[in-house]
């Protein structure tokens, strides 16, 4: 069965999921997609920086935000065995986070979101090392510190902060002291653009013309009918998957659970953005696809269903491919 081969963390699953990846973004490299996110010109500095060296080069550009995307997706291969999130180590993040951030064409190639989603992932494990550690200041400001270099691609990213201090809530952190530490993680990225654009650009008001220009930003696709049937079944796997996830959580340890927990409020967030904020959109699919590949992989590698799981994931496959076909 397709669930058993995958679940294998052997060299031949991790070559087939690479193999997934170039298949999934074979229209992006061949020009048969337009990125209408990196035609908007109002940007962040970060991605802004990237986009004025690589938009000339198109292919380049794509190759770069391949590369980010699939280094993204086993970064969480890496979290899921170091955390324990997943009981058996498996590639299934890689995989899931792979078909989520390929369900929109559109968004694939140079992109703020995918951009951020590398600096998230990366503060994610700060943000669980909090528990792990006796002094944990280090990973509160590092946690606040990628949490910036992802908004300085990306504004909307900025909400992990609410994620950052939910997590020192759930992690029974309630010294006042280590609620500025992460703010001050965030600000300290900040403090360097302002110093830039003050002392080279002699714009000191530049990062808030930056900041109100990307919140005026109003560059979005227009998706077909299927995309919205595709968003659908994908929110119906992401509901059982959290059903089952909360109905094992209570055999598992503290620590676990508390991991878990993050992550679960980590998809409130990144999912109710998508309809409270105006700079949020689809794109940010690329973050909800962060805790949402943990919770639909826990669900594919420990249920006992006998045809759920394949069902599950052939699903995902199928909604995918057609996808990528018809957009």
């Amino acid at each position: 069965m397709i669930i058993n081969f995958f679940k294998r963390p052997l060299p031949l699953v991790l070559a087939t999921i690479i193999g997934i990846g170039i298949l999934l973004w074979l229209k992006p490299f061949l020009g048969l997609t337009v990125n209408t996110i990196a035609l908007n010109t109002n940007q962040m500095p970060f991605f802004d920086l990237i986009f004025r060296h690589l938009g000339e080069n198109r292919l380049l550009g794509k190759i770069i935000s391949f590369a980010v995307m699939m280094i993204t997706s086993f970064y969480l291969v890496q979290l899921s065995s170091k955390f324990i999130l997943i009981r058996s180590r498996t590639y299934f993040p890689a995989l899931i986070f792979i078909l989520l951030t390929a369900s929109f064409p559109v968004f694939q190639g140079l992109n703020p979101a995918l951009f951020a989603s590398f600096f998230l992932a990366l503060a994610l494990n700060h943000t669980f090392q909090i528990y792990e550690t006796k002094k944990p200041h280090n990973s509160i400001f590092m946690a606040g510190f990628y949490c910036a270099l992802a908004s300085l691609f990306y504004i909307s990213a900025t909400t992990f902060m609410l994620v950052l201090f939910i997590s020192l809530l759930i992690t029974g952190t309630l010294n006042y002291r280590f609620w500025l530490i992460p703010v001050t993680g965030f600000i300290t990225p900040w403090f360097f653009v302002f110093i830039y654009h003050y002392l080279w650009m002699s714009n000191p008001a530049a990062p808030v013309e930056i900041i109100k220009s990307a919140l005026n930003s109003n560059t979005q696709p227009n998706h077909n009918a299927f995309t919205y049937i595709h968003i659908a079944i994908i929110g119906v796997i992401i509901v059982i998957s959290l059903a089952y996830l909360l109905n094992m959580l209570q055999l598992q340890k503290i620590n676990i659970r508390k991991f878990h927990g993050i992550l679960i409020w980590f998809s409130l967030i990144s999912v109710v953005s998508v309809f409270v904020l105006p700079t949020c959109s689809f794109e940010n699919i690329y973050i909800i696809a962060i805790p949402v590949s943990f919770q639909i992989s826990q669900f594919l590698a420990s249920s006992r269903s006998r045809y759920w799981p394949s069902i599950i994931l052939v699903t995902l496959f199928t909604l995918t491919a057609v996808q990528q076909i018809i957009s």
